[in-house]
């Protein structure tokens, strides 16, 4: 489907099939297989700009929607991790071990949050020196 969510004109209902089924499979062999195609045929459909266009657009489509499942349970694990760290009844060891999850995973939030940072401004740089 196009950006839009309507189907390409340019592909097939037997060309979007193969896509889905390359986005679930393993393998080519298994794609081709599960769309009913001969591998040749799926190989030479890899070439095409059209098909290849779609199949990355339903590959960031399904990353997207994956970091999305992913964000709306960061603040539960943040919350287990909390609730382990002040619990006293919880092995020193796992307490630990919770901390120190913490204590990365907050450093390399704000490595990010400042390499982003630094890249927007030299972005804004960029464009003002550009006019």
């Amino acid at each position: 489907m196009a950006k839009n969510g309507l189907k390409r004109p340019d592909l097939s209902p037997r060309q979007y099939l193969a896509i889905e089924a390359l986005l679930i499979t393993q393998t080519r062999q298994n794609a081709a297989q599960l769309a009913n195609v001969p591998v040749r045929t799926l190989n030479r459909w890899l070439c095409n700009t059209a098909f290849k266009s779609e199949l990355q657009r339903r590959i960031d489509q399904l990353s997207h929607e994956a970091g999305k499942k992913l964000q709306m349970c960061l603040f539960d694990a943040i919350e287990s991790l909390h609730e382990i760290l002040k619990n006293e009844n919880v092995m020193p060891s796992v307490r630990v071990s919770a901390a120190r999850t913490v204590l990365e995973y907050s450093l390399r939030y704000e490595e990010q949050t400042s390499i982003l940072s630094r890249l927007e401004e030299l972005e804004n740089n960029n464009d003002s020196d550009a006019n």
